[in-house]
């Protein structure tokens, strides 16, 4: 198995499920996806600083650890991202800012011990393509 598959499948989005939660996961990878791996904004990196300089540190810590994942509420990855972050990936992925927000609480969690699972994150041109791989699936097509 593939680790884009091991993705999707932790993520609930392998095979044929369709729930809303899988949807809303959908959507939101669909968002994240270009900015994950846009240098300009730090990427997942980027992202995983703001989730630990706004107080959860243990948490992401915890993701990329061999451990395990401590969750996180939607009000907790709002309030460390900031709404200006949030808004603009609820935009992207066509929801409102609290299914946004908790969805990236459900999301994040996986998607960092999955993209880690040695304990470590992979180095930015490697994380670029699973990344870009991980949308292409998600979005039914090659990636622009």
């Amino acid at each position: 198995m593939s680790l884009i598959s091991s993705i999707l499948g932790a993520l609930g989005m392998g095979g044929s499920q369709a729930s809303d939660q899988s949807a809303d996961h959908s959507k939101l990878m669909g968002a994240l996806g270009g900015m994950l791996s846009n240098p300009s904004s730090a990427g997942l990196f980027g992202m995983l600083e703001k989730l630990k300089s706004g107080g959860l540190g243990g948490a992401v810590q915890s993701w990329i650890g061999t451990g395990q994942n401590q969750p996180v509420s939607g009000d907790q990855v709002r309030s460390a991202l900031g709404d200006e972050h949030v808004d603009q990936i609820a935009r992207e992925a066509g929801m409102s800012k609290e299914q946004a927000s908790h969805g990236l609480a459900s999301l994040l969690p996986s998607l960092v011990d999955r993209l880690s699972p040695n304990g470590q994150l992979p180095e930015s041109n490697q994380l670029s393509s699973m990344l870009g791989s991980l949308k292409e699936q998600l979005m039914g097509g090659p990636k622009q």
